[in-house]
C-alpha cells in the first residue's frame, strides 16, 4: 500500500522482518506498492534469502482482500509521512498498527493505546512492536480495537464533514474579524 520510494523505508522493514523470523518462523510479510525501488529491494531480500518469507504483489486495486488476512499493519517511513491514508485503512480494519514516530503517523498512532510507534530508521525497536503483537494475542486484539475507535471517532465522513465545516466557519470568523479592524 506504499510507493516503493527510499522515504517510505522498507529496507527497514525488511532488516526488522528478518530479526522477526528469528522467533517466529512461520511470518509472512506482504509488500504492496510499486516504484523505483522494487528491483533493488526484491535483490536486498534475494541476497538476505528472505524470498520465501517476503512477498512483493505490486499495485493493489482492493488492498481490503489483503488487509483482512494480515495480524498487522507496519508504516516504516523513515523521513517524512503526511497522514497516512494506509495507516487509517488498517485501522478501520481493526488491525494493530505499528509506524515510525514521524510527521502525521504520530498524530494518529497514541504508542501503547491504538498502535506502537518506533523510532523512524531503527530496525530492531520495529521488530520488537512486532513481535510484541505476534507473541501477544490480547495486546494485538487490544491495539486493534483501539485503532478502530480512532477511526470511527476521527475519520468517519460524519466526523470529516463536521470537521471541515469547523474549520470552514473559523476560517471566515477570522476573515470577518481581520476586516473590522
Amino acid at each position: 500500500m506504499a510507493s516503493l520510494q527510499p522515504h517510505k523505508g522498507h529496507k527497514v522493514l525488511i532488516e526488522a522482518f528478518n530479526e522477526v523470523l528469528k522467533k517466529n518462523p512461520k511470518a509472512r510479510l506482504l509488500i504492496i506498492g510499486e516504484g523505483p525501488l522494487k528491483e533493488y529491494l526484491s535483490g536486498y531480500v534475494d541476497n538476505k534469502g528472505l524470498s520465501r518469507f517476503i512477498v512483493f504483489l505490486g499495485e493493489q486495486e482492493n488492498v481490503y482482500q489483503f488487509l483482512s488476512i494480515a495480524h498487522l499493519f507496519v508504516l516504516s517511513s523513515v523521513e517524512r509521512e503526511g497522514l497516512g491514508l494506509a495507516l487509517i485503512e488498517a485501522m478501520a480494519m481493526k488491525l494493530p498498527v505499528v509506524g515510525s514516530n514521524l510527521g502525521g503517523i504520530k498524530e494518529l498512532i497514541e504508542d501503547g493505546i491504538n498502535g506502537r510507534l518506533f523510532r523512524s530508521g531503527d530496525s530492531l525497536e520495529l521488530a520488537n512492536a512486532i513481535h510484541e503483537i505476534l507473541n501477544d494475542n490480547e495486546t494485538s486484539r487490544r491495539l486493534g480495537s483501539a485503532g478502530r475507535k480512532r477511526f470511527e471517532k476521527k475519520f468517519q465522513e460524519k466526523q470529516m464533514i463536521e470537521s471541515i465545516g469547523l474549520l470552514y466557519h473559523n476560517l471566515l470568523l477570522d476573515a470577518d474579524a481581520s476586516r473590522t479592524i
